[in-house]
């Protein structure tokens, strides 16, 4: 072998206009599959690659698949020296190899940037990243007019790589008939993605809410749904939090059977919704999750009294709040606090908004003439007690619930990263290898390769690149619990406009069933793509509607197809 000037160029085996060469396997030992390709000279050229024109599915472009949809790629180039005859040039003189993947769209050649080890996302390049060193720190280390001459490969990694993203190639000599040939081969990861920067989470605390969001779930004096059912019986007010707050009190308005929330143990409608969500959906009992502060601060200021208070005794808990709860304590008519039982009867809490859940349908008010209305609902356990609220206190709720629901949403939005690869309009990607090498003078070097054919990259429900998979659904216990530390389902927005206008009606009644299903284990799920899409849908549903958590919607949505069982068992313990 000799060590002159390299450049990459098309493998050996495939025509001199395909450039950097991708292969595509289906199976999961695809590195081993292409290695002994290569060595038995199976490898072909872009034109024998049936997989190309089959999986362009009638576009200008191929389209690749995902690793989720079992589909492997690996890229191949190979090195050569610059003279006639091109022969090999020696692995030994190559420092290192990579490829980069770079998008092109109507804004142009774009460029996947790393700063300090952690994504930008697709940017403009400069002129220097279409020639040099795709790694900032060794580009600056080679720059000749730095005069540095015979340096080692810097280590990038004292605060983060910096610079464009690269992934790796493996040098190989493959002994051919035509002789040796330095082959440079990698796998093409098409995953990838940026996360969102802590400068827009702090954004959030100035921007627009919405009262017909979050609040629209819980009823006044505590949500924004009116529950008299007046003219207006929901307040779509935007604006900032306190703007909602005080547009949500000029229409509804204060009542003074509104103080009275907890007669008995006997919560109004409003309060039983709140003491759900705060039990299901925030695990308020959970006092390691830091994000629930400020309601625990509310709840432990909302004592349980004894015995109902007197006109006089109302009067006096308006005007000064704290002074009343000190003489009521000194007066020993405070059981415990709000937050108090909570922590200690959750589950209770629990059980009994299952059981009053139907009664407690948003808009279903069999007593109109006041909102303390408990239509059927029976007592808290272990709660023996009367609870009350103020104007002031009231409106705190109301704050702070949607500043809970906005928080979530803002920690959502940051474990959520964005996808490096999508499907725009007009969005294309391709590979384009590099080589660093050391030169007959001992010095380092860089040089491109030709890039790759340029394609685009299928999304995860692709109907026409999607192969056979399993999908596991959550347990219904997951979803219950799961929301307050950031559990989310995320679905396209074509998808979730569709999903706000399905109301889940149908009624799930239990029955004997003497079918051969008693004996089965569960049920195995079969899916086509439409069919996860509405499966996805209503999940995601329910996911912000844990208020409602009974699967009613999934006969509508899915196939039902018993897995395979053993001969009928006596489940029941009855004489056949």
């Amino acid at each position: 072998m000799v060590t002159h000037e390299p450049i990459l160029r098309a493998p050996w085996y495939a025509d001199a206009s395909d450039g950097t060469l991708l292969h595509r396997y289906l199976q999961d030992d695809f590195v081993e599959t292409f290695i002994q390709e290569a060595q038995q000279e199976k490898l072909t050229a872009n034109r024998h690659q049936a997989w190309i024109a089959a999986d362009k599915f009638g576009a200008q472009h191929p389209r690749l698949r995902l690793p989720l949809q079992r589909a492997f790629y690996m890229v191949a180039t190979e090195a050569v020296c610059n003279l006639p005859g091109k022969p090999a040039f020696t692995p030994k003189k190559i420092i290192a190899a990579g490829f980069v993947v770079r998008k092109k769209n109507k804004s142009g050649l774009q460029l996947w940037r790393l700063r300090d080890g952690k994504a930008l996302g697709w940017q403009s390049p400069s002129g220097l990243d279409l020639t040099q060193d795709p790694d900032l720190a060794k580009r600056n280390a080679l720059n000749p007019l730095l005069k540095i001459r015979g340096i080692k490969p810097i280590a990038n990694t004292a605060t983060g790589f910096s610079g464009e993203q690269t992934y790796p190639l493996h040098a190989r000599v493959v002994h051919t008939e035509q002789g040796p040939r330095t082959l440079l081969f990698g796998y093409l990861p098409l995953n990838g993605q940026r996360e969102v920067e802590e400068s827009t989470n702090q954004q959030a605390a100035g921007q627009t809410v919405s009262a017909a969001g979050y609040l629209a779930e819980l009823e006044w004096p505590f949500g924004s749904w009116d529950g008299l059912a007046r003219d207006t019986a929901l307040c779509n007010c935007t604006g900032s939090l306190q703007d909602v707050i005080q547009k949500m009190c000029n229409q509804f308005g204060w009542d003074a059977s509104l103080q009275l929330q907890i007669k008995n143990g006997v919560p109004t409608r409003a309060l039983g919704r709140l003491l759900a969500l705060l039990v299901n959906r925030y695990q308020i009992g959970d006092a390691t999750i830091a994000d629930n502060d400020s309601l625990r601060a509310l709840l432990q200021s909302m004592p349980i009294f004894t015995r109902l208070l007197s006109a006089q005794e109302l009067v006096s808990m308006r005007q000064n709040f704290p002074l009343f709860i000190q003489q009521a304590r000194q007066q020993n008519i405070i059981r415990t606090s709000l937050l108090g039982y909570l922590q200690e009867h959750s589950e209770i809490v629990s059980r009994w908004y299952n059981r009053n859940e139907a009664r407690m349908a948003l808009g279903r008010n069999e007593d109109k003439t006041h909102q303390n209305s408990t239509p059927g609902f029976d007592a808290l356990e272990n709660f023996n007690g009367h609870l009350y609220i103020t104007e002031v206190l009231a409106q705190t709720w109301r704050a702070q619930m949607l500043a809970r629901a906005e928080q979530i949403n803002n920690v959502i939005e940051a474990a959520l990263p964005l996808p490096r690869y999508t499907q725009g309009k007009d969005e294309t990607y391709f590979v384009q290898p590099f080589m660093r090498y050391r030169d007959e003078c001992d010095c380092e070097k860089v040089c491109w390769g030709q890039p790759s054919f340029e394609f685009t990259v299928a999304s995860p429900f692709d109907t026409q690149t999607v192969r056979p998979s399993v999908i596991q659904l959550p347990e219904l216990r997951d979803i219950k619990k799961g929301m307050a530390k950031g559990v989310t389902f995320l679905t396209p927005k074509s998808v979730a406009d569709l999903m706000l206008k399905i109301a889940p009606t149908m009624e799930m009644k239990e029955q004997q069933s003497r079918s051969p299903l008693d004996a089965c284990l569960g049920f195995s799920i079969s899916f086509s793509i439409p069919i996860i899409t509405i499966c996805a849908m209503i999940l995601l549903m329910i996911v912000l509607n844990l208020l409602n958590l009974i699967f009613r919607w999934l006969p509508y949505a899915i196939l039902i197809l018993p897995r395979l069982c053993l001969p009928r068992v006596n489940v029941n313990g009855d004489n056949p």
